[in-house]
């Protein structure tokens, strides 16, 4: 595999993380899961979920909340034409409310997580196959 090769498979990675979390926030849950391998086998917040029904499931926690990821310093490996690894810094704001009437009044972030991920090609394209995070920093609110 040629550099060039490896660049489109690095761009296209990271374009499956992004687009994931645009769904999420706009809360596109049905787009957000295609992101996903079938089987798909994700550790977070102390679930551990496999396949894209049981991820789906998990979605909708918030709906009296806005939630807007911000997704940074992501470094995708390539390991060979099919599969590849990701790490990346999440940080992660939640207010309860929406912001119809102009932008929502905040403390601050919620929380700021490291991701791994695992994608793989797919008929489908470029998939999410595996995913996990460890918190870093968390708001304490009073």
């Amino acid at each position: 595999m040629d550099r060039e090769q490896e660049r489109e498979i690095e761009w296209d990675c990271q374009k499956v993380l992004r687009q994931y979390y645009l769904h999420v926030d706009q809360r596109e849950y049905d787009k957000a899961v295609q992101l996903f391998s079938e089987d798909i086998h994700w550790v977070v917040m102390g679930l551990d979920l496999i396949g894209r029904e049981a991820v789906r499931g998990s979605f909708g926690g918030l709906d009296d909340s806005t939630i807007r990821h911000v997704l940074t310093n992501t470094v995708v490996t390539v390991i060979d034409e099919d599969n590849a690894e990701s790490i990346s810094y999440n940080t992660i704001y939640v207010e309860k409310g929406f912001p119809d009437d102009g932008p929502l009044a905040f403390t601050g972030p919620d929380r700021l997580g490291t991701q791994h991920a695992k994608l793989k090609r797919t008929a489908e394209g470029w998939r999410i196959c595996e995913r996990g995070s460890g918190p870093a920093f968390k708001q304490v609110r009073e």
